[in-house]
């Protein structure tokens, strides 16, 4: 399917590239590194996303190119390219806009993709998305700098939990050492995207850490954050990996997860599961008509928060006997 997707890029003028909402590091080293491939056939190309850059990825070069879809007219481009997007759900206001007749790409990796694009490369094999970029750099004989070896080993970095996750493979860490040879400061990196937290974030891990509660002799974990955790102080960033890493340091632990009250929808609560890899979380995510990883997955319940913990946990259960 790579050899079609080639053949879209020089088949056609212009390009909107994007991703998934609550952007992280794979996405955007995936859309800026798609940008530069096209530019590189000198087509016509923009980012358009549904939400704002998270603040601990704004030190990536072309950032600022990134545009928000409220700042473009979507009917002005030939195909759309989505990245690192699991299903429609996940890019909804751009995928709906973009014109019916025209094509859309779908690159990704995860194993629950819905290869809801005309063209779907999916490679559920590959660590993140930016492996596949790689693969595309190499194949169109674009050479890398430390720019494009920047976007990509973020991407790699993050996706694979620094190179920990079950998803890493010789391969990913082969990439890792290649790009590390164009000047990267390692050290850096994980700095700029890990070490940003701020007071009123570390108050709010307190307070969600206060709602733990566990099952099955401690080998189902999970914590709550309500809405009103932040009337009185607003997070510098999303602080979702934190919570669950910490959840996941409990030597018993097989399934952590966290319940989230959407701050945007009264009605939706927004769950994130992560394993230590005997139970497949993204089979619990797509029951419930989410998706992702292994270890790594989520989805959205309609309802209120205690609806989401009882029905998701007793699912949970079923695998945890």
């Amino acid at each position: 399917m790579i050899k079609e997707v080639i053949r879209q890029i020089k088949l056609n003028r212009s390009f909107l590239v994007s991703s998934h909402i609550n952007l992280e590091g794979d996405a955007l080293g995936s859309i800026l590194a798609m940008r530069d491939i096209l530019l590189c056939f000198k087509k016509r190309v923009t980012i358009a996303i549904q939400d704002e850059v998270p603040f601990e990825y704004r030190f990536l070069p072309g950032i600022n190119y990134i545009k928000n879809m409220d700042e473009i007219e979507i009917s002005d481009y030939d195909v759309l390219v989505v990245l690192d997007t699991s299903d429609e759900g996940r890019c909804p206001k751009i995928i709906k806009a973009f014109p019916k007749d025209r094509t859309i790409i779908n690159i990704d990796h995860h194993i629950s993709n819905t290869r809801f694009g005309k063209i779907n490369w999916i490679n559920p094999k590959a660590s993140s998305t930016v492996e596949m970029i790689y693969r595309l750099y190499r194949i169109l004989n674009i050479p890398l700098n430390r720019r494009r070896a920047l976007w990509l080993y973020t991407g790699l970095l993050t996706d694979t939990g620094s190179f920990h996750y079950p998803n890493t493979s010789a391969f990913s860490f082969k990439i890792a050492g290649r790009l590390i040879n164009y000047g990267l400061n390692i050290s850096s990196i994980y700095q700029k995207i890990y070490y940003t937290l701020n007071l009123a974030d570390l108050k709010i891990i307190i307070q969600t850490l206060s709602t733990i509660k566990s099952e099955r002799k401690d080998r189902i974990v999970w914590f709550k954050m309500r809405r009103d955790f932040f009337k009185r102080v607003k997070p510098n960033r999303d602080i979702t990996d934190e919570i669950l890493n910490l959840g996941r340091l409990i030597r018993t632990a097989e399934v952590v997860v966290l319940f989230k009250e959407d701050l945007s929808r009264k009605d939706t609560v927004n769950v994130n599961l992560r394993s230590k890899n005997r139970i497949d979380v993204d089979k619990i995510a797509r029951y419930f008509g989410g998706g992702g990883h292994r270890t790594a997955s989520g989805c959205r319940i309609k309802g209120t928060l205690e609806k989401a913990e009882k029905i998701v946990i007793e699912k949970i259960k079923e695998y945890i006997k």
